[in-house]
């Protein structure tokens, strides 16, 4: 990355622009389907915004997602969380599009007379358990100005970027947005020209890592609440992966970033525990104090990654051997582990750490911590937290640390 795509400062683009136009947007009826039936293709990055119908560019062709490495303890383990941990699903290729006569709204939605623009690869499949009837309407924080709401409406003579989508967790934003502003950072280098839209309503940790990637001058502001933007068209990055097995590329996302990486002042951490204890979220270890006393008594270095800026968290990750985690956001930190660093889970939310564990070759062993079953995630406003045995977790990973997977 260019010295210049890592300035820290954030640019609020104000549209008191001479190439910024307003009218009156109204109400917009949520409609079912996909804005988009058909798609065209171009074959140079100079093409993207050159017809008048939706249209994309292949950076990267399919390919199967990498093998993953051993699971830790597989025997005792149920059968569907095997089967998914070797899941091996090809990835789509890796896909930009170019969106003409769409509006931009919420969170980074864009739709046409209604429908939303949908594509696997673009918006993660859990989505789906919003958008499906007809009419329901979103989330005020996902939906904003979007549908149901009187909005005004922005016109911009430029294109327009969306690498974000509603769904501003840690977690998420590293695996499907990271990827896509990792994308967009290439076609500036190709020569495509364009502003990144962002709306200001994005966490601020959110805004400082989309400020590694472009200058204060290539980030377009825009209020989700109030406001909708138009323009010329809208170009949309995939994510490199549909249900988290990554394609191959991904590494390039994970490269690209470790160039930036700020190590420890100390010498670095072996064996690091990323503790949730300052976390306000829906699920984790209820008994959290008793798990770190535990682990510590284990060697292990204990850690809040929120407390860090980006560049410390993922200078952190490089000098680890092991890292245990509650299974968070937080344990997704460990993209910027080396190859062949461990990973030690307690909880089993989804399959996402085993499409990381496949990508960046990292063996990963899951611990049951309720009465030997996993919590599921939570869904609505259901809570997920649960007392671990301190006694089974401590014999547990000292079976882990001797475990030399093959």
């Amino acid at each position: 990355m260019s010295a210049q795509a890592k300035r820290p400062a954030l640019h609020r683009a104000v549209c008191a622009q001479p190439s910024l136009t307003w009218r009156p947007g109204g109400t917009v009826a949520y409609q079912p389907g996909n804005s988009v039936s058909a798609l065209a293709e171009v074959h140079a990055p100079a093409a993207i915004g050159s017809l008048p119908v939706p249209h994309f560019l292949c950076l990267a062709p399919a390919q199967p997602s990498l093998p993953p490495l051993p699971l830790f303890d597989e025997a005792s383990l149920p059968a569907e969380v095997v089967a998914e941990h070797r899941e091996r699903d090809p990835p789509p290729p890796v896909h930009v599009y170019a969106l003409p006569d769409h509006e931009l709204g919420g969170g980074g939605l864009l739709h046409r007379n209604g429908r939303l623009f949908r594509n696997p690869d673009v918006l993660p499949a859990y989505f789906d358990m919003v958008l499906q009837p007809p009419g329901q309407q979103l989330p005020e924080i996902w939906g904003g100005a979007l549908f149901d709401t009187p909005a005004a409406v922005c016109t911009v003579n430029f294109p327009l970027a969306v690498a974000v989508h509603p769904n501003v967790v840690y977690g998420h934003f590293l695996l499907e947005i990271l990827p896509r502003l990792h994308l967009l950072s290439r076609l500036r280098a190709a020569g495509v020209a364009f502003k990144l839209a962002l709306h200001t309503s994005m966490p601020g940790w959110a805004k400082a890592i989309a400020a590694l990637y472009f200058a204060p001058p290539d980030i377009f502001w825009y209020d989700s609440a109030t406001t909708r933007l138009r323009c010329r068209y809208f170009i949309v990055p995939g994510m490199m992966h549909t249900r988290h097995l990554f394609h191959p590329e991904f590494n390039a996302v994970v490269e690209e970033l470790k160039a930036i990486q700020k190590p420890p002042a100390a010498p670095a951490p072996r064996k690091l525990f990323l503790s949730r204890a300052g976390s306000r979220g829906r699920h984790g270890i209820a008994n959290e104090s008793a798990v770190e006393a535990t682990v510590a008594a284990r060697g292990y270095h204990i850690v809040q990654p929120e407390k860090l800026s980006f560049p410390e968290q993922i200078g952190l990750m490089q000098g680890a051997d092991i890292i245990a985690s509650a299974y968070s956001s937080a344990t997704h930190n460990s993209l910027f582990a080396r190859p062949g660093t461990k990973v030690f889970c307690i909880n089993r939310l989804n399959h996402y750490q085993s499409g990381i564990g496949a990508l960046r070759a990292q063996p990963i062993g899951y611990f049951a911590p309720d009465a030997g079953q996993f919590r599921t995630a939570p869904q609505g406003d259901a809570q997920a937290w649960y007392t671990v045995d301190c006694a089974a977790l401590a014999a547990t990973m000292r079976r882990f640390e001797d475990w030399r997977p093959s």
